[in-house]
């Protein structure tokens, strides 16, 4: 039986927390997306989950003991299953919505980084991607980074060629990947990355990009080339800083025990639908900043705890759970 690491569930926690909060602050906040906290989120929260992602894989699936066939199947499964649920079924029993031409049909596959349950098909195009790795990494360290710098490059490269920045950020994301695969992986890599100093340097960049992100893409090249670099600098770097945050650090247990759990069910977070406030909200000017952050946090952790609820009981019922949340 695999035995769970708990600074992993908890990391997927505060993610999937963060998640949440980033989808209250835009359409509540007078600032919206231009929110300090919420440019703060959306400079590192996605590339943080796929950083655990990375972390995870071959603990949890180990390709060369179950094989590529059954690595990729098992992947569908826990990933474009539910996708393909939370996309078409939900839609039709909660909104009457059936795609009605085949634009719509097609709409939930355009899989740009702004619409929503992207991260389930980016992530399983990732996972076909690792068994290539695999084969890469069975041949030695030196191919092993041969073959991650290669790819990525083709993502930085076919972005910038193309001016489609959105593949760009993709490859952003498989660098988070590969970081946390290597770090669960190569020794040489995690004891690097658990230095103190590469820690505190790491923080002092973190901090000094969020200064200045996010420099939001324009007709200027170079600035929207800036902007990708300044968040390959807060994904790689707030990678580093939560992970050592959680290794080294002593919180409290109700703390480590809401993010544990919260953890566990992170995909049930991420796709249950659950509208706390009208879609017309917007905390007013006059309200102080503190009650307006409290207010969503407190917001936040709610909906959360009510995704909790929700997805333990369908955890409990055969078949349902596998269709809403790929879990046999």
């Amino acid at each position: 039986m695999k035995q769970r690491l708990n600074y992993i569930d908890e990391m997927k926690g505060l993610a999937i927390l963060l998640v949440v909060l980033g989808h209250l602050f835009i359409p509540h906040t007078q600032e919206s997306h231009l929110h300090p906290w919420n440019t703060i989120i959306y400079s590192f929260h996605m590339s943080f989950f796929f950083f655990l992602s990375g972390y995870i894989n071959e603990k949890v699936n180990g390709i060369e003991r179950i094989g590529t066939f059954n690595f990729v199947k098992k992947k569908f499964n826990s990933l474009i299953i539910p996708f393909l649920f939370w996309s078409f079924i939900t839609p039709f029993f909660l909104y009457n919505q059936i795609p009605a031409t085949w634009n719509d049909f097609i709409e939930p596959f355009c899989i740009f980084p702004n619409k929503h349950y992207w991260f389930l098909p980016v992530l399983f195009f990732f996972m076909t991607l690792y068994p290539i790795k695999h084969l890469s990494e069975k041949k030695g360290i030196k191919y092993d980074l041969t073959f991650s710098v290669v790819s990525i490059g083709i993502f930085l490269v076919g972005g910038g060629i193309t001016y489609q920045y959105h593949l760009i950020g993709y490859g952003i994301y498989w660098a988070s990947f590969l970081l946390g695969d290597y770090v669960s992986k190569y020794e040489l890599f995690r004891n690097a990355m658990m230095k103190n100093n590469v820690y505190g340097l790491s923080t002092i960049v973190l901090c000094l990009a969020w200064k200045f992100y996010p420099i939001y893409p324009t007709e200027n090249i170079w600035q929207s080339m800036s902007n990708l670099l300044l968040s390959f600098i807060c994904s790689f770097t707030a990678s580093i800083v939560l992970y050592n945050l959680f290794r080294k650090t002593i919180m409290p247990a109700y703390i480590k025990k809401y993010l544990s759990e919260m953890g566990k069910f992170s995909l049930v977070i991420y796709v249950v639908p659950i509208i706390l406030l009208p879609k017309s909200f917007i905390f007013p000017n006059a309200l102080p900043d503190m009650i307006i952050n409290l207010s969503i946090l407190s917001l936040g952790i709610l909906h959360t705890i009510l995704s909790y609820i929700f997805g333990r009981i369908v955890f409990e019922i055969p078949y349902l759970r596998y269709i809403m949340f790929g879990k046999k």
